[in-house]
């Protein structure tokens, strides 16, 4: 019973090593995935600010301006209405997934302000994204003042508002921007393209996403040092987690070798002194007592 009770807590300590680190381990690869989202809805959020304005433009020149040499090659995304569909298309899902990602910005933000705990930081958030920029010499004083007052103000308002301010200014242009089935819905794109090359502020948009990305990269290294830290911690306490639990479970076993030797020894002494007590005649004659030490031999072996 003493052999097969160390059987069983031998077996269940490995599978308890073996289940307690695999869950840690699935705990820890989730949250470093969970991480790794993170990182790229960033990056994405950086990269599609500007993208979807490139887009945007790509396809406002199409529709003012074809060139029939492209056309002419006869590929296929030089065809006018393949590269409006493109351009479209593109265009709308990049500005969806812009907006998604805008809505998610708080939820990460919001929790690493009280860790990062920086005056600039906390300007990107709630404050004036041109003050920020302007301290960490990201933009110069020409740029700075058009930073104040461009966007109706919502650079000074903290990165939602000059981020959704910029999401509507796209979402304006989408009476530009749309693949026209009919000659009236033609004849008011072209209408609407006019209009957009007399505004005065059509010349910004540009400038003002530079302040933009600007605002993003250095939220950005914020945010990355931020998650870097946690996703490093999450490592530590991978590796803390795995020498713990090695050297507790070579000491627990270390423990019950010990018993246990000291058990067969003890066995093994009784055994020895009893074989001495009988004589050495009965030994090798009596079948009986043969029989015995057989039977005995063969149940502990």
């Amino acid at each position: 019973m003493k052999m097969l009770g160390f059987l069983i807590i031998s077996v269940s300590l490995i599978f308890g090593y073996l289940v307690s680190n695999y869950v840690f381990w699935t705990l820890t690869n989730s949250s470093i995935s969970q991480l790794i989202s993170i990182n790229n809805m960033f990056n994405n959020l950086y990269i599609y600010s500007t993208t979807v304005m490139v887009y945007n433009n790509l396809m406002i020149r199409e529709i003012a301006e074809r060139d029939p040499l492209w056309e002419a090659s006869g590929d296929s995304l030089q065809n006018h209405v393949n590269r409006l569909n493109y351009f479209y298309t593109t265009k709308i899902s990049r500005l969806n997934s812009l907006k998604q990602f805008t809505m998610d910005l708080p939820n990460y933000a919001l929790p690493a302000q009280s860790v990062i705990n920086d005056p600039n930081y906390n300007e990107l958030l709630y404050g004036s994204a041109c003050e920020a920029l302007y301290s960490t010499q990201q933009l110069d004083v020409e740029m700075y003042t058009f930073c104040q007052t461009n966007f109706s103000g919502a650079f000074t308002k903290g990165i939602l508002n000059y981020m959704n301010e910029y999401i509507q200014e796209l979402t304006n242009q989408n009476d530009i921007t749309f693949i026209p089935t009919t000659q009236a819905e033609i004849d008011a794109q072209l209408a609407q393209l006019e209009l957009y090359y007399n505004d005065i502020t059509t010349g910004t948009l540009p400038v003002s996403v530079y302040v933009i990305t600007r605002g993003l990269i250095l939220f950005y290294e914020y945010i990355s040092s931020y998650y870097g830290n946690v996703l490093n911690q999450q490592l530590a306490n991978m590796n803390i987690m795995l020498w713990i639990t090695c050297i507790l479970s070579f000491f627990i076993m270390s423990l019950f070798c010990y018993l246990m030797l000291k058990y067969l020894r003890t066995i093994y002494f009784r055994t020895a002194f009893i074989l001495g007590l009988i004589p050495h005649e009965k030994l090798v004659s009596d079948e009986q007592t043969i029989y015995l030490i057989k039977q005995f031999w063969k149940e502990n072996n």
